[in-house]
């Protein structure tokens, strides 16, 4: 995705730049104008979940299995 987009639509690039790959970059150079110091807001929305919603998830997580060598329960999943 381009930088322009990136800004013009408020999105959050999809990696953070290390020092390690800066010092990698072909445009690393003295007085280099790249990297911009952008104070990035989450906007996103939280809500509390409802006692149903809990015990929806709950019993959803319950009864789902995962593939693998043997088929698992996802509670007998190791943490």
């Amino acid at each position: 995705m381009y930088p322009n987009i990136i800004l013009t639509n408020r999105l959050q690039p999809p990696s953070i730049v290390t020092d390690e790959v800066c010092t990698a970059c072909d445009f690393n150079r003295p007085g280099k104008n790249c990297l911009r110091n952008l104070e990035w807001v989450w906007r996103g929305e939280t809500y509390t979940a409802k006692r149903s919603d809990y015990y929806h998830i709950k019993r959803q997580i319950e009864s789902e299995f995962v593939d693998g060598l043997q088929s698992k329960p996802f509670l007998d999943l190791p943490k």
